[in-house]
């Protein structure tokens, strides 16, 4: 039996269990987008008959992830997931104009730390030094990341079963395109409230015109792989946080950009461990969403399962792939050209761009040399 779902199965899963689904589904949402009845949040109890299922993804997911003790410092959290299984990405220090490039599990950044899987489609033998292996896989792009350092590996049978479960519990309310199937792409964000954590204000898919052209997109558009009219399902393990709606405010300048998305009221709920919000494709289009914790809770963890219907296919390394830089990453080698890479440093071998000496130099400029470090 395969470790990992594979497209084939999906897709047959889909036509047998589309037949015995009931149009009078048992889950009711707690809440919905007043304005336009079509984003819906269920509750946990929604889902109290899929505790193993739930039980058993979770296990899927690396513990050191998954906690974060009082007693730790920000710099002990940081070294858990520094070790932990998590996507190698990288990011610049600074922002997206920053000079520095390192490992984001490295850094006390805001935004979340990534786990990306995704439904098999084929398979193919490389060298040793490509890992031996290579899988084809659905993509998902990363703002402020080049595509040498996106990552992506195979769905493993507990992730997948939790969104074919959601799938099924929430039918009724998906589009009509994500009723064909069970969601073929899942990724995982981490969120600590430690970092000051938060989702920004953002739209996960662009605005798609009447000519079927993409704005607005935080990736190139011909990186885009979520299929225009799903829906995004995103489960919640961990602390809570409020998630809110943006809806544009037109002050009459003609604008259109997220300052201008200001209209809040009646469109926050609360997520909170256990239940599940969908985002319908159209309150994508027409608002911009955001969240943040709840609270005060310091130590707060929220891990969002973000399951997504995709299309777009690429060949990825394997985690067995010699260089750690580049396990689970985009096959640059079979994928790009030498001239489209950015990171060349990626592909030697090396976590950061620069040395010991020009880091210290800029954490001094900055003033901030205590809120990172450098592991040599």
């Amino acid at each position: 039996m395969e470790k990992y779902v594979t497209t084939r199965q999906l897709l047959n899963d889909g036509k047998k269990l589309i037949r015995t689904i009931s149009s009078d589904t048992r889950v009711k949402p707690s809440w919905v987008n007043p304005r336009t009845s079509k984003s819906a949040k269920f509750s946990p109890e929604c889902y109290m008959d899929g505790q193993h299922i739930i039980a058993m993804a979770k296990g899927c997911l690396p513990s050191d992830a998954l906690v974060d003790r009082p007693h730790w410092t920000r710099l002990q959290l940081l070294e858990k997931l520094r070790q932990s299984s998590l996507d190698n990405a990288h990011y610049r220090i600074f922002g997206k104009r920053g000079k520095l490039i390192t490992r984001l599990n490295e850094l006390p950044h805001p935004q979340p730390k990534r786990l990306t899987f995704s439904a098999v489609s084929d398979t193919r033998s490389s060298t040793f030094d490509h890992g031996c292996e290579l899988y084809r896989l659905c993509v998902y792009g990363a703002s402020g990341r080049p595509m040498e350092d996106w990552r992506c590996r195979p769905m493993p049978f507990g992730i997948y079963n939790l969104g074919r479960y959601l799938w099924e519990k929430n039918h009724p309310f998906l589009t009509d395109l994500s009723r064909v199937s069970p969601p073929n792409s899942c990724q995982v964000n981490f969120y600590y409230s430690r970092f000051k954590g938060h989702i920004r204000k953002h739209r996960d898919n662009g605005i798609r015109d009447m000519g079927g052209c993409v704005h607005y997109m935080s990736t190139p558009i011909e990186e885009n792989s979520q299929l225009h009219g799903t829906n995004v399902m995103t489960f919640s393990i961990g602390s809570p946080m409020e998630f809110t709606l943006h809806a544009f405010k037109d002050d009459k300048s003609g604008k259109n950009n997220a300052g201008m998305y200001t209209d809040t009221a009646g469109l926050t709920t609360t997520l909170e461990d256990g239940s599940c919000f969908l985002l319908h494709p159209t309150d994508d289009e027409t608002h911009m969403h955001s969240a943040r914790f709840v609270g005060v809770e310091y130590y707060g963890v929220r891990c969002a399962l973000n399951f997504r219907w995709c299309v777009n296919e690429k060949w990825f390394y394997s985690d067995k792939h010699p260089l750690p830089s580049l396990r689970c990453a985009y096959a640059n080698h079979v994928e790009m050209e030498k001239r489209q890479i950015q990171w060349q440093f990626l592909l030697h071998g090396k976590e950061r761009n620069y040395k010991k000496r020009e880091w210290v130099a800029e954490m001094v400029r900055y003033n901030c040399y205590n809120q990172h470090y450098f592991n040599s």
